[in-house]
């Protein structure tokens, strides 16, 4: 017969040894799935502020480039499903106030157009409305594709997440031509 060499203290270690493997796994699995919460949380202002400098960057690369034409495509964050660039000197030199938007159906159909048209710190629409006002210098519209805009803007709905936009450089400003289909 063969006997196990044990002792009573043995028992109590393992416990003690089981039970703290079992709270420090509990305790990383707790942070790790706070940190992905906080995480997640953060991520839309991460892609709204990463959208923000790509629009100004573009904008800003195509003024100095006179006569060039280039199309950007750009990501948005997730659950926006309208883009609309707005010509605040077009819209100001034609009456375009926020009264005479609201005579006509385009605050029907885009309502956050007239709210961006109040607020002075912004020219480039998102639906549903973005945490951070998005603003390019000297933007122009010759032809607004929409014609509740007038000429004054033009809107796109996004697909996949994402929307493309021709520039043109005008030397002081960008011409925003209309925005090309997406591709499924």
């Amino acid at each position: 017969m063969i006997r196990k060499n044990s002792k009573k203290s043995q028992v109590p270690a393992q416990m003690f040894t089981y039970i703290l493997t079992i709270l420090i796994i509990g305790l990383m699995l707790y942070f790790g799935v706070s940190w992905l919460g906080t995480l997640m949380e953060h991520s839309g202002s991460i892609s709204t502020t990463q959208l923000k400098t790509n629009l100004e960057d573009s904008f800003e690369e195509m003024r100095g480039n006179f006569g060039s034409m280039r199309e950007y495509q750009f990501l948005v964050p997730q659950g926006i499903t309208t883009v609309c660039f707005l010509d605040r000197d077009e819209s100001e030199s034609a009456g375009g106030s926020v009264e005479a938007l609201q005579a006509g159906d385009l605050c029907g159909k885009y309502p956050l157009i007239c709210e961006v048209w109040a607020d002075p710190s912004q020219n480039i629409a998102f639906d549903p409305e973005l945490d951070m006002p998005i603003e390019v210098r000297d933007v122009v519209i010759e032809d607004g594709d929409d014609e509740l805009c007038e000429g004054k803007c033009i809107c796109k709905d996004t697909s996949n997440g994402r929307f493309s936009v021709r520039l043109v450089g005008k030397g002081d400003a960008v011409e925003v031509r209309g925005m090309p289909e997406q591709e499924g």
